[in-house]
């Protein structure tokens, strides 16, 4: 009997030792416990089968096995982007959970300027289609906080009028204002310019990449001032449409006139059929700048003896070109439709391109951090120039 109470005893304590040390997973142990699910955290953990209780369904889980999470960040939300961060068990981590991060908003300060990502507020005129609704779209910008971004979408054509002598948006400064849409705005008037770009402040017409887009052009097709002129620290870009109509009679320039300071950058669309006394298409003066990378500029005269059709660099402006075609007297021989720029027969001046004055053209490329990288110089000519990725293709 000594010997049979021994024996339960010691039976009974290598047990309990083993339910000890099957909590702790130990392998050799696993055979002798069986899977206990929380109805919590689902974390699975081991418990021992001691004698006649395999499944009992009274069994509490064990409380150790409530997740404890650790959280990190693995997608940050931006201002309207959500993001995640994840959970992972510091019991298991092959045990992880994941949460949304809601994206808060922009948060806009009196500048117009988001506090958070940096992003300009932005403002929709979605439908501009008469006169009254062009003047209170400007009128709004002109009275607007600076740094804010505008999109002006004109679906019809409509006939505006435009004060001379003044910056189209007025003294608003770090604005963005893009027109898109394809309908027509027509200038009524002869000695104002449709717009006249002020220093911090960037126009786009039409969008990346479209075929079609707003046109702009003069109603009467005679004006003695260009369409747009585009003063220090302002900026005019072109993506897509056409500045077009425009014979500015005596006046030096037809279509865009590039100031010192100021830049043009056209990456498609069309100038073309403007006309002047001296230039037909774009000028670019006193360090200006002027970059091509797309579109074309075809159909334009300058009239006089010293005219020049297409584009005229002068007084240390600056041209750079990255594709785009400027056509001149051959143009056919590239595109049966295009229209060359034209002027008169001198051989001082020239139908597609002069350089003079200190004015400098090239043909290359940008690198990847946005350095000019020249490649050679484009000389004047009465011919097309056409320029593919970087490379001269014409003439």
């Amino acid at each position: 009997m000594k010997n049979r109470i021994t024996n339960l005893v010691c039976w009974t304590l290598i047990v309990g030792v083993l339910c000890v040390l099957s909590a702790c997973g130990n392998p050799i142990i696993r055979k002798l416990t069986r899977d206990m699910v929380c109805d919590d955290c689902e974390l699975y953990k081991h418990k021992c089968i001691c004698e006649d209780e395999p499944d009992d369904p009274d069994v509490d889980p064990d409380p150790s096995c409530t997740h404890v999470w650790v959280w990190a960040v693995t997608t940050p939300a931006d201002c309207t982007t959500a993001g995640v961060e994840t959970g992972t068990c510091s019991h298991d981590p092959t045990h992880t959970g994941g949460t949304r991060i809601i994206p808060p908003g922009h948060s806009f300060n009196a500048n117009g300027v988001c506090t958070r990502c940096g992003v300009r507020e932005a403002v929709t005129f979605p439908d501009v289609s008469s006169r009254d609704d062009w003047n209170d779209a400007l009128q709004a910008i002109r009275d607007g906080a600076p740094n804010i971004s505008y999109t002006i979408n004109v679906p019809d054509n409509i006939t505006i009028e435009v004060e001379g002598g003044t910056n189209t948006f007025g003294s608003a400064s770090g604005i963005e204002v893009t027109i898109t849409g394809n309908g027509t705005l027509l200038l009524d008037g002869s000695s104002s310019r449709m717009f006249d770009i002020g220093a911090d402040q960037t126009l786009i017409i039409g969008e990346t990449g479209s075929t079609t887009g707003p046109t702009l052009q003069r109603l009467n097709n005679t004006g003695a001032a260009p369409i747009v002129t585009v003063n220090a620290g302002g900026v005019l870009e072109l993506r897509s449409g056409a500045i077009t109509g425009n014979d500015a009679g005596n006046g030096t320039i037809g279509g865009v006139r590039v100031n010192g300071g100021a830049s043009f950058i056209m990456s498609g669309g069309v100038i073309s059929g403007n006309a002047s006394i001296n230039i037909g298409g774009v000028l670019v003066v006193s360090n200006g700048i002027f970059t091509m990378s797309g579109g074309e500029i075809s159909g334009n005269r300058g009239t006089n003896a010293a005219g020049t059709g297409g584009v005229r660099v002068h007084s240390n402006g600056t041209f750079r070109m990255t594709g785009g075609t400027i056509y001149g007297a051959d143009a056919s021989a590239y595109d049966p439709t295009g229209a060359p720029n034209r002027a008169p027969s001198n051989p001082n001046r020239s139908d597609a391109l002069e350089v003079d004055g200190g004015g400098t053209a090239e043909y290359g490329s940008f690198d990847a951090d946005g350095v000019w990288q020249p490649v050679d110089d484009l000389d004047s000519t009465n011919n097309t120039i056409r320029v593919e990725n970087g490379v001269l293709v014409a003439p």
